[in-house]
């Protein structure tokens, strides 16, 4: 069985309990999840630039601070966060998804509307596959300008 590790940044309990009834609960036999969960955001930009967790979920609205989960992404991405990141929002706010997209998260949901078993596993799923995907195609053209490189240096050898 396969462990994803999840991050939670939020201090709204109910939200809390739906992501953890959602991701223990269900027939997939295959996935399981460790989740950690964290109000502090000190704790939370340490976390994000650790890149310890598979997938972190951020609530869009961060306790104790005057900030969205936005700016803590865009904070962490700036301090070489290099983990998806999926907004959560109890607003239906078009612009937030939006802002989260441009900020390079992984994914935006609202938490009336998707936050259920089906769509925060599938959600998750795919972001953790997408960002390996992105990774393997970032090595892959590092290896490619080498490549090159060599071969310049090579042809203006001869």
């Amino acid at each position: 069985m396969e462990t994803t590790h999840v991050l939670v940044i939020s201090d709204v309990q109910d939200e809390i309990d739906a992501i953890r009834a959602a991701l223990t609960t269900g027939p997939d036999a295959t996935q399981h999840y460790h989740i950690d969960i964290t109000e502090d955001y000190a704790e939370a930009l340490r976390a994000l630039v650790r890149n310890r967790h598979d997938v972190v979920l951020v609530n869009y609205h961060l306790p104790g601070v005057n900030m969205t989960g936005i700016e803590l992404l865009q904070r962490a991405n700036a301090g070489g966060c290099a983990t998806p990141v999926i907004i959560l929002s109890t607003l239906p706010d078009e612009d937030i998804a939006w802002a989260a997209d441009d900020a390079g998260a992984a994914c935006y949901l609202n938490t009336h509307l998707d936050l259920n078993e089906r769509t925060l596993k599938l959600a998750i799923r795919h972001s953790v596959h997408y960002f390996h995907k992105l990774q393997e195609m970032q090595e892959l053209l590092v290896n490619v300008q080498k490549q090159l490189a060599e071969l310049g240096r090579k042809f203006r050898r001869a």
